[in-house]
């Protein structure tokens, strides 16, 4: 994924998800991504269309 494609979805998880904490993508699997919070925790989050974004854990 290109840095730009990357910056927007990072924002937009940060964004819908309320978070008060920085996100690095570390990879993705069609609606799946892997990121890793600023304290090196791993998350998944499943994007849901017109519903935002959920924890695996969450569905």
């Amino acid at each position: 994924m290109d840095p730009e494609k990357e910056k927007i979805l990072i924002e937009d998880i940060i964004k819908k998800r309320r978070l008060s904490y920085s996100l690095e993508l570390k990879d993705v699997d069609g609606n799946k991504y892997l990121v890793v919070n600023n304290f090196g925790s791993e998350i998944n989050y499943v994007k849901k269309e017109g519903e935002g974004y959920f924890l695996e854990e969450e569905l």
